[in-house]
């Protein structure tokens, strides 16, 4: 059995990790986990619940970096393991040191992020690189994360695996209808809202949430009971987000922080949108697959995951970036159109389920392990 140490940084919650750990092989890997926080959370109370061992390290900014990797020096040591893999920024750091230093065999990084240190913060590209070349093997989340470690930061090619997120979609796919009365009762939703317009993305520029905020705008002049829903709805974008917010009436959107029961709020749009401003912007991009499970006719631009996996007009309709007139008229277009709606709809979740499932991530997570 081999014993495996996943190290993650500043995660409160994820059920892709969660997934992750029940879906591997229980009699082939002992999975250890380091959780660089800096205070309990309902992840690491569920890991522990299931019979993990879980060591948490106090993290809250970069200075706490150099203790954590003395505390991981000291773990590895006494446990030895045969594989520290790493996932996030700090822990790519942090855990790729302290493993490097004990001399762990096999060291890998899974890269969740794409160009925001080289768009945003181009003094932090240094430690990129230094995890890069820390690292025994590097998990790219996508082919654009591939293509940028390739190109950009010159990482080799035979160093690169690329391992798409895998997802529990049955647990996006059905949703009853208490669930979804429950969250129209919640945020004061109408059932004369039409159309529901939904984002799910944190306020950051990238995201292109000014230019769905724009389009909405244009919807609801031939739609005047619409209702723009937009969770995860906070962020360093946010005060210029609400400037825009604050030229429609304060009735036709919702802003929502934090909602558990996502798959619900999925299953009450019309149309979901999400239109990063780039090709290269999204590393992956989990609510593109969130939402085709939930069989959500959608509108997308072109980035993270969406050139590998979607035909514009089968899948989803694809629109240009940084364009408000063209998601206004693509989602017009699927609301006028009950026949491409449920093209879309059954094409997008066929496409998932066929590609994106927990159990082909398990599989090649398992294979780089073995190896």
């Amino acid at each position: 059995m081999k014993t495996i140490v996943y190290v993650i940084s500043q995660v409160s919650h994820s059920k892709l990790f969660e997934w992750t750990a029940y879906g591997l092989s229980s009699d082939k890997y002992k999975l250890i986990f380091v959780l660089m926080h800096n205070k309990e959370s309902g992840f690491e109370l569920n890991l522990r619940n299931r019979g993990f061992e879980v060591h948490r390290f106090h993290y809250q900014s970069k200075k706490d970096i150099p203790s954590c990797v003395l505390q991981m020096r000291k773990l590895f040591g006494k446990i030895k393991p045969e594989i520290v893999h790493t996932h996030l920024f700090e822990a790519g750091i942090a855990g790729m040191t302290a493993a490097r230093i004990c001399r762990v065999p096999v060291r890998i990084h899974t890269r969740h992020d794409a160009m925001i240190h080289h768009d945003f913060h181009p003094s932090a590209v240094k430690y990129d690189r230094l995890i890069n070349r820390l690292a025994t093997r590097i998990i790219a989340i996508s082919g654009n994360v591939k293509e940028i470690l390739e190109n950009l930061e010159q990482v080799p090619a035979q160093k690169i695996t690329v391992v798409p997120h895998g997802f529990e979609l049955d647990q996006y796919a059905e949703c009853d209808f208490t669930r979804i009365n429950s969250i129209r009762q919640k945020y004061g939703i109408s059932d004369s809202n039409y159309p529901i317009i939904g984002c799910v993305s944190r306020f950051i520029k990238w995201k292109g949430i000014q230019y769905t905020i724009e389009a909405f705008r244009s919807i609801l002049k031939k739609h005047p009971d619409a209702l723009l829903l937009l969770a995860n709805a906070q962020g360093p974008y946010e005060k210029e987000l609400q400037q825009l917010l604050n030229e429609i009436p304060e009735k036709s959107y919702r802003r929502i922080i934090f909602e558990p029961d996502v798959t619900a709020l999925y299953h009450l749009m019309d149309v979901f949108v999400h239109v990063p401003v780039d090709s290269r912007s999204e590393a992956y991009g989990q609510v593109y697959i969130e939402a085709l499970a939930a069989g959500v006719p959608s509108v997308f631009t072109v980035s993270g995951i969406v050139g590998e996996c979607i035909t514009n007009g089968s899948e989803a309709l694809l629109v240009p970036y940084r364009d408000a007139t063209s998601i206004a008229n693509a989602t017009d277009t699927i609301l006028q159109d009950e026949e491409l709606r449920k093209r879309l709809k059954s094409s997008g979740k066929e496409m998932v389920f066929r590609k994106y499932g927990l159990h082909e991530m398990i599989v090649k997570l398992e294979n780089i392990y073995d190896a």
